[in-house]
């Protein structure tokens, strides 16, 4: 699994040996049970993650809701930006949803790192910035058909993501309602097959 790590980075830049082994001594493995929560909100996010598999959702929450803000599955990045690079307290919090596997590096490993490699701090940057990207494409559908158009975003990025984790999550992060969210996929699954 760290190997599968510091291959997904490569995909980004070049890694020299040396910034590669320092890597793979700073990480930490972890099997993640569906329903742990990793960060509640106002806490601080003290580990950047990368899902090898599994999925987490970020929440937000308020005394008597929780609004599910993000979905985050395999082979990408999960953290809370802000909490994580001021070290401060974060808005929202982190929950497993399926069963995962990530690999962690806490603020001080990824502060020893950026000392260490520059070429690290590159890599590490071109990969969030094109996960990112994602969010981007969600934030610019406008109009008509919107939850639609996020669906199939949604679907395109996680292609197995009905069948791991409950509808009720797919509709929070769309804004729709579950009934919403089942005729869309209804007419999504016609129009492929017709």
């Amino acid at each position: 699994m760290h190997k599968h790590y510091v291959n997904y980075l490569r995909e980004f830049g070049y890694l020299p040996p040396d910034a590669e082994e320092s890597l793979l001594h700073r990480i930490q493995l972890e099997n993640i049970s569906r329903s742990k929560v990793l960060l509640n909100p106002g806490e601080i996010c003290r580990h950047l993650i990368f899902v090898k598999s599994g999925y987490f959702r970020i929440f937000e929450s308020t005394a008597d809701t929780s609004k599910t803000i993000d979905i985050v599955g395999p082979h990408k990045h999960l953290y809370i930006a802000e909490s994580y690079l001021t070290q401060d307290s974060s808005a929202l919090g982190i929950e497993c949803i399926y069963d995962a596997e990530i690999v962690s590096l806490s603020f001080h490993e990824w502060n020893a790192l950026l000392h260490f490699s520059n070429d690290y701090a590159q890599v590490i940057f071109k990969a969030l910035l094109a996960e990112n990207d994602f969010y981007r494409k969600q934030l610019a559908i406008s109009g008509k058909g919107v939850a639609k158009q996020r669906y199939l975003l949604l679907k395109d990025r996680y292609p197995q993501i009905d069948l791991c984790i409950r509808q009720n999550y797919i509709a929070d992060l769309l804004n729709i309602s579950a009934i919403h969210l089942s005729r869309i996929k209804k007419e999504v699954l016609l129009k492929r097959s017709g």
